[in-house]
């Protein structure tokens, strides 16, 4: 399956549909609700055949598609004006209420058009696009109960847990990405159904404890969805009939003191509320599932529009040349260079001076217990700052820190600052005259011993200024220090050859990266000295996506162009919501 590698330009292809009556807010007073139940805008109802033929032309069948008249009620254009209004670029009150309302319809009409296809088998739609809707729901859910089991926690006067310990749907560090498999042998790889594993499960692992919390947790959460049936204006009698069910079955695993058994009964894209079989629950369905589902089904219509769509030499270096020519324009700003330079994801291809280097560190950090008495001894108030250094030190000499193993700590294996920091000397030592591959063992390093979240996958690291020009520091005066000696002693690829103690705990630092003043990275060259991506690839991909972007929104004004001028299927009714701009 093709990777998604799009930026849709319409906010309600973009997930920001998603969740717009699953805030757990009420969007109204009960005075109102008979106004925000008002339809504003409907898309009359639409058939189609389509003839299959075999090579000499002749029918073999046709199919038939139909959808019912589409209804865009109040309450949703209220939800997206409060929601994106301040992000539609415009500043008069109509055009803004005018955009959103169109982009509610537009949504409608994207995702007719793709039922269709589906329908007709011009489009995809199989297991892989139903895990994906699974795994994306799942996903919601945990953002979710992870809430719930932070306020737990809160509640309870105690830290809330990491994500790592309070649920195992991911490591407590990041690992090292696996090398990605091309799409013929994705493709060959039988698929089978996705389901939740089952160590996600809140309330099923860890001490008792943990387990306590959870339960409460998975209680609240419950509630939770019992408030956003109250808060819910448009659900049919059927429909609540449905929620009515599930929050019974729901209440009767808590009665039973089986809150772990709620969780992997939530969501199932196959279930049938009609039927009442399998696992899942309509609440779900209705609150997040529908739209995850029309969030898939618009990839695979993005997906169609550009198949095949590629870029050739010549565009590329044209997207070279308006990249590098956009950065010697706007780069005469410093802001936008300091912007530039601080964000890790933007690849800089000119710089205007040579005030920015970059370092790469790994964190051993101080235990909350060390933190608290060095916090301690700095309150007593009456010691030097010298002593609070030689205090902070010592401390920091008895750090004990865990190396990695799959993104979880290795608590088989305490080691001490001393010798992890030699552990690294040792590996690094090997490459010091050799950037590319003293900064490829850095990164691995960073994988085995790092805490520091912002350095894990980091393309080019920590942008440091050799000068402030009056500017406030950004880091740490130590770190700021002892990186600023490494650019006058050290060469790109060396190691710095002690450790640096800030409040933070200890840094073991290495240079990554110097830039010359006036320097332009050309078509071949590496990003960074590791030499794992040149700025050609960047570029293409660029290139690409712009043109790929370009091929999808052809498709949609298509789309529109049909559905709107062609068959003048959409209808709006202004007077019931023109209060919301007048």
């Amino acid at each position: 399956m093709r990777k998604n590698f799009l930026k849709v330009t319409l906010c309600v292809v973009l997930a920001a549909a998603l969740g717009l009556f699953a805030t757990g807010c009420s969007l109204f007073e009960h005075n109102y609700k008979k106004d925000y139940q008002q339809v504003v805008a409907t898309i009359a109802a639409y058939e189609a055949d389509y003839n299959v033929e075999d090579e000499n032309g002749k029918v073999l069948e046709t199919l038939h598609f139909s959808v019912p008249e589409k209804k865009i009620y109040k309450t949703r254009l209220i939800a997206m004006v409060q929601n994106y209004s301040t992000s539609t670029g415009l500043s008069d009150p109509e055009e803004i209420v005018d955009y959103l309302l169109n982009q509610l319809i537009r949504r409608e009409l994207l995702l007719t058009e793709a039922d269709k296809m589906i329908t007709f088998g011009q489009l995809e739609w199989d297991l892989k696009d139903k895990n994906a809707v699974m795994e994306s729901v799942y996903n919601t859910l945990d953002s979710v109960i992870k809430e719930r089991i932070k306020s737990v926690y809160t509640d309870h006067g105690e830290p809330a847990p990491s994500t790592g310990e309070s649920q195992s749907t991911s490591t407590t560090y990041p690992v090292p990405e696996e090398e990605t498999r091309d799409d013929e042998e994705e493709d060959e790889t039988e698929v089978e159904k996705w389901v939740p594993d089952q160590s996600a499960y809140p309330a099923m692992s860890g001490d008792k404890d943990k387990r306590s919390r959870e339960r409460e947790a998975m209680r609240r959460l419950v509630d939770y969805f019992e408030t956003l049936i109250e808060n819910d204006i448009l659900a049919t009698d059927t429909e609540k009939a449905y929620f009515d069910a599930d929050i019974k079955k729901m209440r009767n695993l808590i009665a039973e003191n089986r809150e772990h058994d709620i969780y992997p009964m939530l969501y199932d894209i196959d279930y049938d509320p009609e039927k009442g079989e399998g696992n899942g629950t309509y609440i779900v369905e209705y609150f997040y599932g529908k739209d995850a589902t029309d969030n898939q089904k618009i990839n695979r219509l993005q997906e169609y529009a550009t198949d095949g769509v590629n870029v050739t030499e010549e565009e590329i270096l044209e997207q070279y040349n308006v990249t590098v020519r956009e950065q010697k324009r706007n780069y005469t700003n410093e802001s936008e260079y300091k912007t530039a330079m601080t964000t890790d994801s933007t690849d800089v291809l000119y710089n205007p001076n040579d005030n920015y280097f970059y370092v790469k560190h790994i964190l051993l950090p101080f235990s909350d217990e060390q933190k608290a008495e060095l916090t301690a001894y700095k309150n007593e108030g009456y010691h030097l700052e010298e002593e609070i250094k030689n205090r902070r030190a010592q401390l920091a000499r008895e750090i004990v820190s865990y190396p990695h193993v799959d993104g979880e700590d290795d608590l088989s294996n305490p080691m001490s600052i001393q010798a992890i920091f030699s552990d690294i000397k040792s590996q690094m030592s090997t490459y010091k005259y050799n950037p590319e591959m003293a900064e490829r063992t850095f990164d691995s390093l960073t994988y085995k011993y790092n805490t520091d979240s912002g350095a894990f996958g980091s393309n080019y690291g920590y942008a440091v200024r050799r000068e402030l020009n009056g500017d406030t520091e950004t880091y740490m005066d130590e770190f700021a220090a002892a990186a600023r000696k490494m650019y006058d002693e050290l060469e790109v690829g060396q190691l710095y050859d002690e450790y640096v103690v800030t409040d933070y705990g200890v840094h073991i630092m290495y240079l990554a990266s110097k830039t010359r003043a006036g320097e332009v990275k050309a078509l071949n060259d590496y990003l960074t000295p590791a030499k794992k991506k040149t700025v050609r690839e960047v570029i293409e991909k660029t290139a690409l996506d712009n043109k790929k972007n370009a091929a999808f929104n052809a498709l949609q004004e298509r789309i529109f162009k049909y559905y709107e001028d062609d068959l003048e299927s959409v209808e709006k009714f202004q007077k019931r919501y023109k209060e919301l701009y007048s």
